[in-house]
């Protein structure tokens, strides 16, 4: 069992559950009616992955953060993520997660289909294992 005092040192060492929330552009009423309901101390990290208009500026995370106490941010190449914050990915970007660290890419300008939400699902089971939910 890990004290907290080690726990606040080296939080990689930290189990928490990293919850990955997925959704169309039209998923953002369901977005703030789950942040609106949830305490601000679950111990949890939130991903928000939405699919965005690729070339527009989003204020997802402004609009995300009035729903709930939490930090709320736009995600950043290699941001560590911690318990009770919100990350929400930036438009135009492929976000993994590897070592509860995130990590963005140029979204493919292939023509095909864009599953954002599938390819985060799976690099955070990877990453996670039992500690991922979706």
């Amino acid at each position: 069992m890990t004290s907290l005092a080690q726990s606040e040192e080296n939080p990689q060492t930290e189990r928490f559950h990293i919850v990955g929330i997925g959704a169309s552009a039209g998923g953002l009423e369901a977005f703030l009616e789950l942040l609106r309901a949830l305490p601000s101390g679950t111990g949890m990290a939130f991903v928000v992955v939405q699919h965005l208009e690729p070339h527009t500026e989003s204020q997802l995370a402004a609009i995300l953060s009035k729903a709930t106490d939490m930090p709320v941010v736009q995600a950043a190449e290699g941001q560590s993520v911690e318990p009770n914050r919100v990350y929400v990915i930036p438009p135009n970007t492929v976000m993994l997660i590897e070592n509860r660290v995130l990590h963005l890419g140029p979204r493919p300008d292939s023509g095909t289909p864009h599953y954002q939400i599938d390819r985060f699902f799976d690099s955070l089971a990877a990453d996670q294992g039992a500690d991922a939910l979706a």
